[in-house]
């Protein structure tokens, strides 16, 4: 069973609470239990805070840092700059050749990329520096001093001993060349040179034999690599030379040795014919095979098959006059008898042709036969001239080894002796020229103002760095002081609304007095006597009065003025009309004046003219019955131990007191059983009788964190007010209220920001209470007249 209280209200979550002029709007706190995470912080808005919290410190601490680079400025030198610049070109590497005679390469894509930088790093070597002050030196001689310094002149003027002496003319010159500042112009083939020395007339020589010496120097390098190579090519040329002679004569002894013949310079002779033989040996095979073939097929085949005979055009001439005349014996053999003579006749003539195409036909076959044998003999005449070169060409190849080695080392030898010698001419051409890729662009002149010290420029460092280590110094000591300090602070930083911001009663007394004091400048006659009276009147010390009741005792005053502001938002802090009628006040710790807002925001109510109760339910250690000059012998206490309330018990403890309207219901005897009478039935009918007799309650009790008695006493409430002390209650105890009073489902209405010093504010909020309540102040002399105590009978 939940048991909030009917009449309290829940916030929807995430809805916006309409912000008071000179407050943030903030989003509503989940209410009725609903845990949610507050940001301990608002990135920029949080640093800005800040920063105009504590902008005196901000603008201390960054004049000071001007002061120190003003000061630090002054005492140095004025140093003159000189700048030169030159041009890397690249060269033409194909002009006679140089990129063959070079060893080294000038325009690889490694060398485009780091060229530049390996210009500047020879410009910075200490070689090249020597040279230049060794040059300088020779040039100017004894003329060559140094300008007396700002540091010397401070020396003598504060009489402090001056150093050790030295050479003059080598530390002028050290200084130059400790100063030199090369580096590249962006993505060009432009190098920037700079010198910077307290003699404008040095530095722009320094700067000029610099760039002649680096020129000179590269010249002369690529000469002497230039020389060095044609000179080491001459003394391998030599030995190359000789290593061919020596090479030839070997291979013709060799060759004179073996009785090796070569046709050119590739081939011999027995190469050759062997050759020749197996182009012959393949032929005679191939012609071997074919007349085989031939002579197999006349064998095999019948005579009249043959193509020889077929092909034979006497053979053909043979066989036609054959075959007609075995046509006419058959026709007459038809007709006529065997006996006939014209048969005879014609028989008589075949015989012989037949005899002939026999003797023709065996003459064909022959002749095949030969051909055949013919073919078989050459063969085997060149196969025994093929293996006998053969053999011939075996023995001589053992030979042709050593003599093919022999020349190719020949061979090997002329090439590079030809090639070298092409080599050193061209070498001999190139270490004859002087060419050089670099290209004076500005020469440097003398400087006629010097480019440091900068005043204005390391005022402004100073200042910029002054306001980065306020910013970090202020921000580093906020995060160390996490305390809530000034009005916005309880919404930004704890996510609840702002309902009143109290002034610290010191701050308003000063304030009130100062301006009843001004008041009597005008009846002062002369400057010096108004001047004193204002010291006077800004030095006096605060008023007496108790805070507790300043309300009702200052009723103009600033205090007075904030308390019911306060009440103001709580009596509009309901929806359609609605408002909290029982209200408790509490606070996370101890000593955040939460009596003080209590008795004070009853006073307020009471002036409306609304009949409100103040409840201490500070068991503990009351405090309203002193405030109030109320009995304290019977109070919250006795009744809460009374089961069940009797009729009457409530009014029969309730005092009335001095303030019209406002009645005090006291704690009753110190108890430490609080917390367990606080947990009593009778506790909810307390209250509910008190809603009944009175317009508001308002409940005074312990801090929350240390003690559950304001949280017993919310949830039979129907709203807890917070209070926060400025400069004392801290963001983490304030979040960790709110995470309790959401985690146990009671409605926290806002907070109250207590005992605000405005005048140490840097905020803008004492010029607003220092004007217009400032003529309040003035009157807040006059006390109220005393009422007539009533009595709640």
């Amino acid at each position: 069973m939940d048991s909030k209280h009917p009449n309290q209200e829940l916030v929807p979550a995430g809805a916006r609470v309409p912000a008071r002029p000179g407050y943030i709007d903030v989003p509503a706190p989940y209410y009725g239990g609903e845990a949610y995470a507050a940001e301990d912080g608002g990135g920029l808005l949080e640093y800005w805070r800040i920063i105009r919290r504590r902008r005196g410190a901000l603008i201390l601490i960054a004049f000071c840092c001007l002061l120190a680079a003003v000061l630090i400025t002054l005492p140095q030198t004025p140093v003159y700059q000189a700048r030169a610049s030159l041009e890397i070109q690249n060269l033409n590497e194909n002009f006679l050749n140089i990129k063959e005679v070079s060893p080294v390469s000038e325009s690889s894509a490694y060398n485009a990329l780091t060229d530049i930088q390996t210009q500047i790093r020879i410009l910075q070597s200490e070689s090249l520096l020597d040279r230049v002050k060794q040059k300088l030196k020779a040039e100017y001689g004894e003329g060559l001093k140094p300008v007396a310094s700002r540091i010397t002149a401070w020396r003598q003027a504060l009489n402090l001993p001056e150093p050790a002496p030295t050479d003059a003319r080598e530390e002028t010159l050290k200084s130059v060349a400790d100063s030199l500042t090369v580096r590249a112009a962006g993505q060009t083939r432009i190098i920037e040179v700079r010198a910077d020395s307290i003699d404008p007339a040095l530095a722009a020589a320094f700067a000029n034999a610099l760039l002649n010496e680096f020129i000179d120097q590269n010249m002369e390098a690529r000469w002497k690599m230039s020389q060095r190579t044609g000179d080491w090519l001459s003394r391998q040329l030599d030995d190359m030379r000789i290593n061919l002679e020596h090479s030839e004569d070997a291979l013709q002894s060799y060759a004179r040795q073996t009785g090796l013949l070569f046709t050119s310079e590739k081939q011999n002779i027995s190469e050759e014919k062997l050759r020749q033989l197996q182009a012959e040996l393949s032929k005679a095979q191939a012609d071997r095979v074919s007349r085989q073939s031939r002579y197999e097929m006349a064998r095999s085949a019948s005579p009249e098959a043959l193509p020889d005979v077929l092909n034979d055009r006497s053979l053909r001439d043979y066989q036609t006059k054959l075959t007609d005349l075995r046509r006419a014996e058959a026709e007459m053999i038809a007709t006529y008898k065997p006996e006939y003579s014209k048969v005879k006749r014609v028989q008589a003539q075949i015989a012989p042709l037949e005899a002939a195409l026999e003797r023709e036909r065996s003459a064909i076959i022959g002749r095949i036969r030969n051909e055949y044998d013919e073919a078989l003999r050459r063969e085997k005449l060149l196969t025994t001239d093929y293996a006998g070169q053969a053999r011939l060409v075996n023995a001589e190849a053992e030979k042709a080894i050593q003599y093919n080695i022999l020349k190719r080392e020949v061979d090997t030898n002329r090439q590079l002796y030809e090639s070298m010698l092409q080599r050193v001419k061209e070498s001999s051409i190139a270490s004859a020229m002087k060419a050089s890729n670099v290209r004076i662009v500005d020469a440097a002149r003398p400087p006629k103002s010097p480019y440091k010290p900068k005043l204005l420029w390391n005022s402004a460092l100073g200042l910029l760095g002054g306001l980065f280590l306020g910013v970090f110094f202020i921000v580093m000591r906020e995060r160390a002081d996490r305390t809530l300090q000034e009005p916005g602070d309880a919404a930004f930083y704890v996510g609840l609304p702002e309902l009143g911001v109290i002034p610290s009663a010191e701050a308003s007394a000063r304030q009130r007095l100062y301006y009843i004091r001004r008041r009597k400048l005008a009846a002062a006659e002369g400057a010096a006597e108004a001047k004193s009276v204002l010291s006077i009147a800004k030095a006096a010390p605060a008023h007496d009065d108790r805070v507790e009741l300043v309300t009702w005792q200052r009723k103009p005053s600033m205090i007075a003025e904030a308390f019911r502001v306060t009440l103001t938002s709580i009596l509009f802090s309901g929806h359609n009309g609605s408002r909290p009628r029982v209200l408790v006040l509490t606070s996370p710790g101890p000593g955040e004046g939460k009596t003080t807002v209590v008795s004070n925001l009853g006073i307020a109510i009471a002036e409306i003219r609304q009949k409100v109760l103040l409840i201490d339910a500070d068991l503990r250690k009351p405090r309203l019955h002193d405030i109030f000059a109320v009995p304290n012998e019977r109070g919250l206490s006795t009744l809460l131990e009374q089961r069940p309330l009797p009729a009457g018990a409530l009014e029969e403890l309730i005092h009335a007191t001095s303030v019209p309207g406002l009645f005090v219901l006291p704690s009753g005897p110190p108890t430490a059983a609080a917390a367990n009478l606080l947990h009593s039935p009778s506790l909810a009918a307390v209250l509910e009788r008190a809603r009944e007799s009175f317009d508001m309650v308002l409940i005074d009790t312990p801090p929350m964190l240390q003690m559950p008695d304001a949280r017993v006493v919310g949830r039979v409430s129907d709203a807890v007010l917070l209070v926060a002390r400025a400069g004392n209650t801290t963001r983490d105890t304030a979040v960790a209220a709110r995470q309790r009073f959401a985690e146990d489902g009671i409605r926290l209405l806002g907070t109250v920001l207590n005992n605000w010093d405005f005048k140490a504010s840097p905020s803008g909020y004492s010029r607003y209470y220092g004007g217009y309540n400032g003529y309040s102040n003035a009157y807040s002399h006059v006390k109220p007249e005393p009422q007539a105590t009533t009595s709640s009978k």
